[in-house]
């Protein structure tokens, strides 16, 4: 008889969570023996929207967010938030306590007295690529006394596009026709510098500032004189840094009408279709009744002619 002991490490985990555990032993039955550990972690705090953080967060590539952190139901005491850190210097965080109710707000539920929210947000010294980071601070609370919420950082582009290319379809007619996009900067890049560039000379572009970071614009493109280019690029730059979006006009193909008052073709079989005609067959050679018992087979006539009379045939025998 053995003993097996396991420790479940907790923090910063909510809700189910399952672990695997693989047992090696000399019994030459059962040399290996795999076990499951299984735990409802109820920890002293809710983290809204979610126990984690993303930047540049989705769907708007922002790079600041917001968490609500609220006392849970089945923990005692009073929550109180101190000794806010963050794992490096660049992410930024200020805590703020909730005294009155608030509505909801983009991302985060309606708030209540007692609530806290966390602001976050990547300083323009944010190194570029992909790391894992952390905020934590302390809750005053018994049965979770620290929280660390895991924060994943990932620039990866130093202007972010929405949407990633522009393409139109257009009907053939159109004179005109407008795309808009949006562009949101990396931290570090000076708003200043932001500039678009469109080519051929049968786009143009326009932006304006949307935001701290943020930018809208519209791509048009105009059919000019004689056969202007339907594909082009848009070239956004800030700082040095530029990235390169697709352009693209694709016209509606133009289906044939039918001449006015003409009536639609119908298919056969329809009602007022008429039937096909049917293909005569040929017709039946001339058949010759045989010859009469004891006299001579006689060659058959040759077929008749228009207006030309047929001799008959000579007679044979007495």
């Amino acid at each position: 008889m053995g003993k097996v002991t396991a420790q479940l490490k907790t923090e910063g985990y909510r809700g189910p969570v399952e672990k695997a555990i693989t047992v090696r032993s000399s019994d030459p039955a059962k040399s290996i023996v795999n076990l499951r550990l299984k735990a409802n972690v109820v920890g002293s705090v809710d983290v809204l929207p979610r126990a984690y953080v993303g930047l540049p967060s989705a769907p708007q590539w922002e790079y600041e967010t917001k968490l609500l952190v609220r006392k849970d139901a089945t923990e005692k005491g009073e929550l109180a938030i101190t000794e806010f850190t963050t794992s490096v210097p660049w992410l930024k965080g200020k805590v703020r306590k909730v005294e009155n109710p608030e509505p909801e707000a983009p991302g985060l539920p309606a708030a209540k007295p007692g609530d806290y929210v966390l602001d976050l947000a990547l300083a323009d010294e944010t190194p570029a690529g992909q790391s894992a980071q952390n905020i934590r601070f302390k809750t005053a609370l018994p049965r979770e006394p620290v929280v660390s919420i895991p924060v994943i950082v990932a620039i990866l582009q130093p202007i972010q596009t929405m949407p990633t290319s522009l393409v139109s379809n257009p009907p053939p007619d159109a004179a005109e026709v407008s795309m808009p996009f949006t562009a949101v900067l990396r931290p570090g890049l000076a708003k200043e510098s932001f500039k678009a560039e469109v080519s051929p000379a049968s786009f143009e572009v326009k932006v304006e500032p949307d935001g701290a970071r943020r930018f809208k614009g519209t791509v048009t493109w105009k059919k000019k004189d004689g056969a202007p280019e339907k594909e082009g690029k848009l070239v956004l730059s800030a700082s040095g840094q530029d990235v390169t979006i697709p352009v693209r006009v694709i016209e509606r193909a133009v289906r044939a009408q039918a001449p006015a008052g003409a009536a639609p073709p119908k298919a056969p079989g329809q009602p007022g279709t008429q039937p096909a005609s049917p293909v005569p067959s040929p017709a039946p050679s001339p058949q010759v009744p045989p010859p009469a018992t004891g006299q001579a087979q006689q060659p058959a006539p040759a077929p008749a002619q228009s207006g030309t009379p047929v001799p008959a045939p000579p007679k044979t025998g007495p």
